[in-house]
């Protein structure tokens, strides 16, 4: 562990796995957050057309509404990069929910982000099929996404992802674990009033060392970064 590490340090998370080495929600990006030595990271969740969960930030992929497409059409608009050779590296393409369990559901800390509504029913399938044993999150700015989850399982830990104070009267409300407020916002009040209440605090997305180390000294419980590897040169290896 480098010098800088904290005593007690908190989860090390890539966004979207680990987007300045490879493309965003897709395998790569995951497997290189892990290689640099962060505990998991946060994927994107959405709904194709066919019920299938697959990784995607934005609600459409080149033109495509992902909710109005089909898991197959939407492979082909994202279709894995080749490298010169003309070698296609598969993890670089569309994955779903279902391969990143398969992947790491054993070895990895998973923030599972939903990013819309409607596709509980089939999310919580595939979770009590294959749990994640390292530790994972339900997360979502929806809170209807998260009332939903609870009504089908309610063994399921859920998160509060915002970045604004209004959003702080839906904290009492819902049936969290986690709450995961913008850095920017988060204060040492907010973060003693979340612990006192018995919930694990993760900010997001923390790209500047002076914040991930004062984070960690303020016992955050996780911080998420694009900066996989200056998070973990700032604060410490997989634990």
């Amino acid at each position: 562990m480098p010098e800088t590490a904290t005593s007690r340090r908190p989860l090390l998370l890539g966004h979207r796995g680990s987007p300045k080495s490879a493309p965003e929600n897709t395998i790569a990006a995951m497997k290189a957050a892990l290689k640099h030595g962060c505990d998991g990271f946060e994927f994107d969740v959405r709904a194709t057309s066919d019920g299938r969960l697959v990784l995607c930030h934005d609600e459409t992929v080149r033109g495509a509404a992902v909710a109005s497409t089909s898991q197959a059409e939407l492979a082909k608009l994202v279709p894995p990069k080749r490298s010169l050779l003309g070698k296609a590296n598969e993890t670089t393409g569309l994955c779903s929910l279902e391969d990143v369990l398969e992947q790491f559901g054993q070895s990895a800390w998973l923030d599972i982000e939903m990013k819309v509504a409607g596709a509980e029913q089939e999310l919580v399938t595939l979770l009590r099929k294959k749990p994640p044993k390292h530790g994972y999150v339900v997360s979502s700015f929806l809170p209807e996404v998260l009332m939903a989850v609870h009504a089908l399982y309610s063994a399921i830990p859920l998160g509060l992802i915002f970045r604004t104070k209004r959003s702080l009267l839906q904290v009492a409300e819902l049936p969290l674990t986690h709450v995961m407020p913008e850095y920017k916002m988060l204060d040492k009040a907010m973060l003693k009033a979340f612990h006192e209440a018995g919930k694990k605090v993760i900010a997001w997305t923390v790209n500047d060392p002076r914040y991930m180390h004062s984070l960690a000294a303020e016992n955050v419980d996780g911080v998420i970064s694009d900066e996989t590897r200056l998070l973990v040169h700032t604060l410490g290896g997989t634990k």
